[in-house]
């Protein structure tokens, strides 16, 4: 009996592997975008995004700044997107890694893509993009959102950093479990994982092979701001797409929130 449960457990594990999600296209647009930013940062902005939409409308942050008034705004626009200065709202522009009042309130209370640009970003032209993947490795929606800026589009780089000090607290964990062999549990983990977002990110690329984008694939275990910083400093990345929420629906903890607060010089788009 221990012998076919064993060649059960055996059989169910290949199943669960043999089983691949699959990237389901959607093709997005920008349709209607919504401008946040102050007087001198309005301008900069829908130059920037009206080669995107035609179809933009403006909401600048002043000394009267009112957020049920934007809040109310944004309910009545029903835009697509929302495009917002990086530090908007933020009196002390010392606070270099500060998102600011405004774009945190944004993440947790509307579900609008919001775009967010550097403070002084000089004629941006996304030709780069790179899209970040957290433990929801088969998300199409992500992958579908990221592409909403890709008229210049020539690369596209598909990310999945797992971090090595979780695993390694994890494992640590599993050690003390009787009758587990640590290394070979290591091992097998770290290929799964990794062969889940692997698997996963070769399907968008047959996918996408008509678009003529050059598709590149990290998945790898490290230090995740260390391997985000390398990757966006070797590959050029113009625009870094994230989820603005993690699988609990907490903006605050999730892995888009955490990089675009790294990262105060790149684009960056949260879906």
């Amino acid at each position: 009996m221990k012998a076919y449960e064993d060649n059960l457990d055996i059989f169910e594990s290949i199943f669960k592997r043999s089983v691949k999600k699959q990237y389901e296209h959607e093709n997005f647009e920008p349709g209607k975008i919504l401008i946040v930013g102050d007087f001198d940062h309005l301008d900069k902005l829908s130059s920037f995004i009206s080669k995107y939409s035609g179809h933009c409308e403006l909401f600048e942050y002043n000394s009267g700044f009112n957020w049920n008034n934007l809040k109310s705004h944004i309910k009545e626009a029903t835009p697509d997107l929302i495009l917002i200065q990086r530090r908007v709202g933020i009196l002390n522009k010392d606070l270099t890694y500060s998102v600011g009042p405004i774009l945190e309130s944004l993440t947790q209370e509307s579900n609008v893509p919001v775009l967010i640009l550097p403070d002084e970003f000089k004629e941006l032209k996304i030709e780069t993009i790179g899209i970040g993947f957290d433990h929801q490795i088969d998300n199409s929606y992500l992958v579908n959102k990221g592409l909403l800026m890709k008229k210049d589009l020539k690369n596209l780089d598909l990310i999945h950093i797992e971090d090595e000090t979780m695993f390694n607290y994890y494992l640590g964990a599993i050690a003390k479990i009787p009758g587990i062999n640590t290394e070979y549990a290591e091992t097998n983990i770290k290929e799964t994982i990794l062969s889940l977002s692997r698997d996963f990110f070769r399907d968008v690329a047959s996918k996408l092979e008509d678009d003529k984008i050059k598709i590149t694939i990290h998945c790898k275990f490290g230090e995740t701001v260390q391997c985000y910083n390398d990757i966006i400093r070797d590959r050029k990345i113009d625009l870094l797409v994230f989820e603005a929420e993690d699988e609990s629906k907490m903006a605050m903890h999730s892995l888009g929130h955490s990089l675009t607060i790294q990262f105060p010089n790149v684009a960056i788009l949260l879906v």
